[in-house]
Order: structure tokens, then sequence, then C-alpha cells
């Protein structure tokens, strides 16, 4: 398999475009995969082009004689990624298997990716979130392939956890009001030290993945919550496990907050603190696992255990290999 990679063509984004790169590294270590990278000269001129605010872009089609695999995998954080190379899909699509596995495919984008869909003419579509994956397994041969995390940076660090809670990213509000009653009742301040978040929208704490990886690993409690919750006009009902929940069981940190709808068929029920469902107080919760530090492990161990038995990298890259390999039986 052939994991086509525009890596070369732009500047390494953390948060989204971060995790792309741990999924290309980790497919790339099992046997038989080849990456397969977009021309950095071609990636250079659009750069130049887009900050001349101009609109052409040149594609870079020589990409199909770089490509000797029969199975092909592209893998998109957002819909730029297919809108920016749907020129190099269409053309491989026209000579090879082509699959591509998206992140973020949200029910109000729905009718451009099924425009795109149709342009590219994938063999397969691979999604990271289980409704959308349903909607357009009306039309298309789409698998449900959840997501996970970059072991190389992600692992149980030899570090004390000295801080409380952290939450990556954007701000869940009402879990952010909690945390500060928490710490005003306890006499905590609240600083980096007790409560480590996003200051600033747009403004990101770890530029660099091994800081976060450690970050999250030297701290008790990590915030998780469907984007859904905070922004339900751009995801509409999608609520799935993203890599900051696999990020955190990798790290050893407990998650507390609300879940995705796929949480339970993944883990086990007891895997995070669903605020939701649990039906004591938020410093009560707190309280409890600060007065019985055995159950905080006895979690955190196993989710650690399940997390390396089923839900690594390679596990997913499993999954799609199986995919391509069904698809190529029912063709002989």
């Amino acid at each position: 398999m052939a994991i086509i990679s525009a890596q070369k063509c732009r500047r390494k984004h953390h948060v989204s475009y971060d995790t792309v790169l741990g999924m290309e590294a980790a497919f790339a270590r099992q046997e038989g995969v080849q990456i397969r990278m977009l021309s950095p000269m071609v990636g250079l001129v659009n750069k130049v082009l887009k900050k001349l605010h101009l609109p052409q872009r040149i594609s870079d089609l020589l990409i199909c004689r770089k490509v000797k695999e029969k199975r092909v995998l592209f893998i998109a954080m957002g819909i730029g990624d297919l809108f920016e190379y749907k020129k190099e899909l269409c053309a491989i699509a026209k000579n090879h298997e082509l699959g591509i596995y998206c992140f973020d495919v949200w029910q109000s984008q729905y009718e451009t990716y099924e425009k795109l869909f149709e342009d590219i003419c994938p063999t397969m579509i691979f999604f990271a979130y289980k409704e959308a994956c349903h909607h357009f397994s009306q039309k298309y041969t789409c698998f449900f392939v959840p997501q996970s995390m970059d072991e190389r940076f992600f692992y149980p660090r030899d570090v004390e956890k000295t801080r409380m809670f952290i939450q990556i990213g954007r701000r869940n509000e009402e879990i952010h009001q909690m945390i500060e009653a928490y710490l005003s009742a306890h006499s905590m301040t609240q600083s980096d030290e007790n409560y480590l978040y996003e200051k600033k929208k747009g403004c990101i704490i770890f530029p660099d993945t091994n800081d976060l990886a450690i970050g999250i690993a030297q701290t008790k409690y990590f915030v998780g919550a469907p984007q859904s919750r905070e922004n339900k006009a751009l995801t509409g009902d999608i609520s799935d496990v993203t890599a900051r929940f696999y990020e955190a069981m990798a790290c050893k940190t407990l998650i507390i907050g609300y879940k995705p709808d796929t949480f339970d068929e993944l883990f086990s029920s007891d895997a995070m603190v669903d605020l939701s469902e649990n039906g004591a107080s938020f410093d009560e919760i707190i309280s409890y696992f600060e007065k019985n530090p055995q159950e905080y492990t006895r979690i955190v161990e196993e989710n650690y255990r399940l997390l390396i038995q089923k839900h690594l990298w390679k596990h997913r890259y499993e999954q799609i290999l199986s995919a391509f390999e069904a698809m190529e039986q029912r063709l002989q």
C-alpha cells in the first residue's frame, strides 16, 4: 500500500495535522507500506500563489508515476485537504484502488463532501466519525475506522502528576466553570500549575508534540468532550472519540467530561468520568478520586491495557488493509 502524503508541501500544524503525521508514520512502519510524497516544489509554488492572493494552483500530476502500488490511501484531516489535492486524487483514482481516510466530516459539510467524492471517485472511504460513515454508506463503500494516537510521543512517562486539570484546544465552558469553582472551594490558585487551558483562542499551549505529551502525563484529570456540545451548528450529530481521548489514556491520565456517543462501544463504561451521567457534583467526583487513588490507578491502567491491545494506529491499519483485501476478493 502507498500513503500519499502532503507533509513536505505544508507547514506542520499542531492539533490537527500532527494527528495525520502520526497516522502516516504508524502506517509506514507496517510491512509493505510506502510513503509517496507530493512534490515539495509544487507545494512551495502554491504557497507563494496563496500569499499573493492568487486563485490559481498548480497540481502534482506526476504523482501517478511515483506510485507503483495498487492500493493507495490518502489521509484528509478536513475538507480543505480534498479541495487542495482533488486533481491529484482524481488522477490516482483512475489507475489505482484509492481509499480516503477522513477525519473531520461534519454534518454541515455533507453536501460539499458529496460533491468532492463524486469528482474524485474513490474506491472506498474510511471515516473517523460513525454517523458520517452511516450517511455516506448509502452511496459509497464506507467503513468506520476510529482514531488513535502517535505512540512515539504518547505513552506513560516517568513524571509526577503535579497538575490537577488540563483542557487542550477548544474550551468547554461548563466544565471550565466547574474546575474554577473547585479550585476556589479548595483554596487552590487558578494557575497553570493547577489548571492549564488555552487563555487566548487560537494560541497553542504546546507547539511541540513531545511537550504536549509530557504536559498531559503530568496532569491528573484531562477534560474531554465532543465538539457538538459547543458548536452543533458545525458538527450536527457527530459525536465520536477523537485522538485527544486516546492521547490521555496513553499517558495514563483520567478523562473527565462528557462522553462521545461512540465511547462505550470502544471502551468500558467507567473508562472516563461522564459528568452528565455520574449524578455526583464535580467536587464530589474529584474528592472521591483524591481520597481513593487506587480507583484512579485501576481505571487508567485498564484504559492503557485496552489501548495497547486494540486501539493503536496499527490496529486501524489492519482494518483498512482487510477492507482492501475483501474488496479484491469480491472482484475476483
